[in-house]
């Protein structure tokens, strides 16, 4: 129980009010003493200067992210501590410079495949887009109803290419679309690239090496089939930095393979004309559908106003999803690789399957093949 109040004269004003035994000050002066307190403060934060030194003492790579002091009263430092961060521009930009020395060896080691024969098939353009992949997904039967691992994706995504590419039309091109997400984790530390831990199917070096044979497999595959192979990968939410080893890796080794173009995996956004057919390529966690055709519009303005046919591919949300918007069409596309624990157990359950399609170059899309996972599996 508290003391019971009595009527005492406040020091500060002189009025008398009720106030607990021990209290000099009422209510209302308290709280203004408070104030001006917490004004003192801020004000004495405020009144800091820069401290330009600080960014000279810090390590390369890393910035100044704020100032901590301890002062006093009056405002006067007494002592400071000087908090910095990794500065993520340096940090791509060092990423990309050791890709280089660490790719050198492998450049331009592809294998020469010898391109199909004379056929007239500049009209017409195949599309294999790849949805959310999850290299490295590690999955229990009795878990999530199915079990799956680096071994039986490896095997998966090989039927799904020859399935696909024996029955494309003949095409001068083939577009890999990897829509991102292509690997489950980013990195060795299994998680994804904001750090959310993630079920993986052995180390880094082991996972990330699978998922560079199945792309090999897949552009190898189709430089039998079509004179020319073009690779996007787009970086997911998953596999942000991940995604763009993977573009800097392939394109060192296919290097002096003038059939073979792979896109850079830095952008968030990728594009790709075909007489008036103008495909967009991004994983679809940063923007949303309705936006992606203003996007359009804006990045590639000359390309818009010289197209009829406009398509986004996109991944991320893992089932169909097909919006034909102002001037534009937006599709999401399905997936092979089985739920994970954690969205299993929240309910999410989608089709899956992948898909070659077939675009012309004035008609815009005019058929696909659809290879469900009942076809792919042993």
């Amino acid at each position: 129980m508290g003391e019971a109040k009595a009527a005492r004269e406040c020091r500060i004003c002189g009025k008398v009010k009720e106030m607990q035994a021990g209290r000099a000050k009422c209510s209302a002066c308290r709280s203004k003493a408070q104030r001006a307190k917490a004004r003192e403060r801020r004000n004495a934060r405020v009144d800091v200067k820069e401290h330009d030194y600080a960014n000279k003492r810090l390590p390369a790579g890393y910035r100044l992210r704020g100032v901590s002091q301890q002062v006093d009263g009056e405002g006067n430092v007494l002592t400071q501590w000087l908090k910095s961060e990794r500065y993520q521009g340096d940090r791509l930009e060092e990423f990309l410079e050791c890709l280089e020395v660490v790719l050198s060896n492998v450049k331009g080691k592809a294998p020469k495949i010898a391109p199909p024969k004379p056929y007239k098939g500049e009209d017409l353009l195949n599309i294999l887009p790849i949805g959310d992949a999850h290299i490295g997904l590690m999955t229990w039967c009795k878990e999530v109803g199915e079990s799956y691992d680096l071994e039986i994706a490896q095997g998966i995504y090989q039927r799904a290419f020859d399935a696909a590419l024996a029955t494309a039309p003949k095409a001068d091109t083939l577009l890999i679309l990897n829509v991102g997400d292509y690997f489950h984790s980013d990195g060795g530390k299994n998680t994804t690239t904001k750090g959310t831990p993630v079920d993986v199917d052995g180390r880094w070096g082991k996972v990330f090496s699978a998922g560079i044979e199945i792309l090999c497999y897949a552009i190898e595959r189709g430089l039998e089939t079509h004179k020319n192979v073009h690779l996007v990968c787009a970086a997911g939410n998953h596999d942000a930095e991940a995604a763009i080893a993977l573009s800097a890796c392939l394109r060192k080794f296919y290097s002096k393979n003038p059939r073979v173009k792979i896109d850079e995996g830095i952008s968030k956004f990728h594009f790709f004309r075909h007489g008036s057919c103008l495909i967009g390529c991004t994983h679809g966690d940063t923007v949303k559908a309705a936006d992606l055709p203003l996007l359009m519009a804006h990045d590639r303005k000359e390309d818009w106003g010289e197209t009829t046919h406009r398509h986004w591919y996109t991944g991320h949300i893992h089932h169909e999803s097909v919006k034909d918007m102002a001037g534009c069409t937006v599709e999401s596309v399905r997936v092979l690789v089985p739920t994970d624990a954690w969205h299993h157990g929240q309910g999410y359950r989608s089709g899956r399957d992948i898909r070659l399609v077939t675009w012309h170059k004035e008609r815009g899309r005019i058929g696909q093949n659809i290879f469900g996972i009942d076809m792919l599996r042993v």
